[in-house]
């Protein structure tokens, strides 16, 4: 009779083992899932976030942009009134951000190949390259980046060839641009570009006739950032 009772006992403790076996590990598992779980969302929570500035810095810049520019709505006998249509391709680099308040911002270096066709009495092309630099004005969270710029360069022409006209006294002129304009980030890597600014073209007393073409006007494009 005892012999029983102890081997029933032994047989009850069989299934209780058992369930130990599944249900401790099963519960291990899920208390390190669980935790993993936390140091994920831990991890999601003290990463960096999205930088909030539309131009960070260390980034190239393509842009094609055109425009009109002209010289004078008054025509003279000696100096007859120029204007352009003008199509240039800048590719820049932006540095880093530096500032803190309105002022805060980046520079960028810009190259840029022009070709500016005469749609007045005069007609030719003058094209060319200039080295240019912009400030870009810019605020956290921010789709509109406001800028000022200048920029220096060499062209060729072939308005010279009428010398009745003084203003563009030889085949190489030297051409100064002072420009404001912002971007609209219609994306975050591209938008559009609105500009408008003065131009000034001269040789410098280089050749006879130099009297300088001076003219303001406007370009519209399109930017995308890499």
């Amino acid at each position: 009779m005892p012999v029983v009772t102890k081997a029933k006992k032994q047989w009850r403790t069989i299934p209780i083992n058992l369930l130990c076996w599944l249900i401790l590990p099963a519960l291990y598992c899920s208390k390190a899932q669980a935790g993993s779980m936390t140091v994920e969302n831990k991890a999601v929570v003290s990463g960096p976030t999205e930088n909030p500035d539309s131009i960070t810095g260390g980034q190239g810049d393509l842009l094609l942009t055109e425009g009109f520019y002209n010289s004078s709505f008054v025509q003279t006998h000696r100096k007859p009134i120029f204007a352009f249509a003008e199509t240039d391709l800048q590719l820049g680099y932006m540095l880093p951000i530096i500032g803190s308040s309105f002022y805060r911002g980046n520079f960028e270096g810009l190259i840029d190949l022009f070709a500016w066709e005469s749609t007045r009495e005069k007609s030719g092309v003058l094209g060319g390259g200039a080295l240019g630099l912009h400030y870009n004005f810019i605020q956290p969270r921010w789709h509109l980046v406001p800028y000022l710029g200048l920029s220096m360069g060499l062209s060729g022409n072939d308005l010279y060839e009428d010398q009745h006209q003084r203003t563009i006294g030889g085949a190489f002129e030297f051409v100064l641009q002072a420009n404001a304009g912002a971007r609209f980030f219609i994306r975050k890597d591209w938008g559009l570009i609105l500009e408008g600014g003065y131009e000034h073209v001269s040789n410098l007393d280089i050749y006879q006739h130099n009297l300088g073409l001076n003219q303001i006007g406007g370009r519209l494009g399109m930017f995308c950032l890499f």
